[in-house]
């Protein structure tokens, strides 16, 4: 089995008063396949907290599978050549049983 490979754009963000920050993330697959996605995660302030909030769903055709996030890690860097803050995050996601539909 090959590896499903994903890619998506920030679709919507926002910073809480509390400091916390919610992005949705959607996307797809590559080439021509049929694969979508949509990740709605919001980020904690604390540095070193883990990320506990957010869903994920899967669609490929007529499927879907529906997640809920139950745990990850959150790692920030400044890359100095994109002058920019690059945010790496590491999710454990439970499958949400509520939804129909599975993809196999």
């Amino acid at each position: 089995m090959l590896p499903l490979r994903l890619s998506g754009e920030i679709a919507e963000r926002q910073t809480y008063l509390n400091g916390s920050r919610y992005y949705l993330i959607e996307g797809g697959g590559d080439e021509a396949a049929d694969w979508a996605f949509t990740l709605a995660l919001t980020l904690p302030k604390e540095r070193g907290a883990p990320v506990s909030e957010g869903d994920c769903t899967l669609a490929h055709g007529q499927q879907s599978w529906f997640a809920d996030i139950v745990g990850g890690e959150l790692r920030e860097t400044f890359d100095e050549a994109l002058d920019a803050v690059v945010v790496a995050v590491a999710l454990r996601l439970r499958r949400n049983q509520e939804h129909g539909g599975e993809i196999a």
